[in-house]
């Protein structure tokens, strides 16, 4: 079992240090994320709700946040969780990436209109969301969040497709 922090990042940003807290309500995918961006170098700390993210984020500052949509017995929904990221100076130059399988318009608008700097549709494979904390970390050490052209649908449809896709053909075995 993991616990709260996870390998160590060697790149580093200007205050030495960088991570990314992982929250994610699914004890498999929050270890599988884990135990990748781990293994890739990066100093990750997890949480099991915004709540626990919440009382995390009292004592570090990370590059980036990787967010469920939704979680399980909680006091804090996602939308007020990003909404109370985003009202700390501290987490300015934070970029937050939402994970859900709530592929609805309204869900992915409402997380941008709370701050969240990327929408992502699970299943998400965890080398296509390192790549994208990847690039939120050196945007962090330029001096910015992750920039993404909201309007792009394009990646969003072939991956629900290709996920309707399989499980049509998990379903037909």
């Amino acid at each position: 079992m993991l616990s709260d922090e996870v390998g160590t990042w060697a790149v580093g940003t200007a205050n030495g240090s960088a991570e990314v807290v992982l929250i994610v309500d699914s004890f498999d995918g929050r270890d599988m994320y884990a135990e990748y961006f781990a293994s890739k170098g990066l100093t990750v700390r997890t949480a099991v709700s915004s709540d626990h993210a919440l009382r995390l984020l009292n004592t570090v500052t990370p590059s980036v946040i990787v967010s469920d949509l939704v979680f399980l017995h909680n006091r804090i929904d996602a939308w007020s969780f990003i909404s109370v990221i985003r009202s700390r100076p501290e987490f300015e130059l934070t970029s937050i990436i939402v994970v859900s399988g709530y592929v609805r318009e309204e869900d992915r608008e409402q997380a941008r209109q709370c701050g969240a700097d990327l929408f992502l549709i699970k299943p998400c494979l965890p080398q296509t969301l390192l790549g994208h904390v990847e690039r939120a970390l050196v945007s962090c050490r330029q001096g910015s969040r992750l920039k993404v052209d909201w309007t792009s649908r394009a990646l969003d449809r072939r991956h629900v497709s290709r996920a309707l896709g399989d499980r049509r053909r998990h379903l037909r075995a």
